[in-house]
């Protein structure tokens, strides 16, 4: 077996680290993640907040009882998503110049129980956790979550007969609802202090959590951080590829749906990708503080309609 710092594993730069850790990327995923998967369980008010602000999802994840909505083309939004995250990742990984990290390649295979370089780590107890949660981590972690579910979602979307049924849409929400949510949380790792959400008692996130060793994988917080989050983000990128090629689409001009949340505000002559005007400091700080305001008032929204 080889080791963890083995080239099929090698560290990823401290540049691109340091990109990935800045508090308008982290805010910008949490809030994209958020509203994506949750959009139609929030109360009326909250969501009218929301629209008001340019945060509202053209095509949300999920339903009201918060099942995967498989035919309105969300799961091309998130498969979009991760292009242009991956797009943005190679460009800063060319201007690191690590050899070893040269660019995003993602598993040839999902890693099977055993692999030395990506074990999955020790299941750990969380008494904040709820217990849906923790049931699912659990099993997440198993031997038998990878032969019974992630092996056969492997087989079926990379085979050439299943992919020329379905459109891209409905392909992404599938991997979206099913690999996805595995694979966040047969990776993660104890993250030690548990994250404050913004909420009643919660005006911002402390900056500490901005430190670019907070690499939990199961938050959208820090998953950016963490090296198999690239490697499961390039697993998915090859999935579009095998699409296109059933459906003999070529370029990139193929997209029906390409939401990446609100975009920042911009002077004339700014970036047109969401990455790219992040890298302006005064950008990026304004839009940070704009998207933590919309996750107060989700969570505050949140906590006036649940039982304390």
């Amino acid at each position: 077996m080889r080791s963890r710092d083995s080239k099929a594993n090698p560290p990823v730069p401290k540049q691109f680290v340091d990109k990935m850790a800045t508090r308008a990327r982290r805010m910008h995923n949490l809030l994209w993640a958020e509203v994506f998967d949750n959009w139609l369980t929030y109360p009326k008010d909250v969501r009218e907040e929301l629209r008001k602000a340019g945060w509202e999802p053209p095509r949300p994840a999920a339903d009201e009882m918060g099942q995967p909505l498989l035919n309105n083309d969300s799961g091309e939004d998130y498969l979009y998503m991760h292009r242009q995250g991956i797009r943005y990742a190679n460009t800063i990984l060319a201007q690191a110049g690590d050899s070893d990290y040269s660019r995003i390649e993602g598993w040839l295979e999902i890693p099977s129980p055993g692999n030395g370089d990506f074990p999955v780590p020790a299941l750990w107890f969380d008494p904040a956790e709820s217990a849906v949660v923790t049931r699912f981590t659990e099993r997440s972690k198993t031997d038998i979550t990878f032969e019974k579910y992630l092996r056969p979602w492997e087989s079926m979307f990379t085979d050439p007969g299943y992919l020329k049924d379905i459109s891209l849409g409905t392909f992404g929400a599938l991997i979206h609802s099913t690999v996805h949510d595995v694979v966040k949380r047969r990776w993660s790792a104890v993250a030690g202090e548990r994250r404050p959400n913004p909420g009643p008692g919660v005006e911002t996130i402390p900056v500490e959590w901005d430190d670019p060793r907070y690499d939990y994988l199961a938050d959208f917080y820090s998953m950016q951080l963490n090296p198999v989050y690239w490697k499961y983000s390039g697993w998915v990128d090859d999935r579009i590829e095998n699409w296109k090629v059933v459906h003999g689409v070529f370029g990139d001009d193929f997209w029906k749906a390409r939401w990446v949340g609100k975009m920042p505000e911009a002077g004339e002559g700014a970036p047109e990708a969401l990455h790219e005007r992040l890298d302006d400091p005064a950008v990026a700080s304004q839009h940070a503080a704009e998207a933590e305001q919309m996750l107060l008032i989700i969570g505050r929204g949140r906590a006036a309609v649940i039982p304390p």
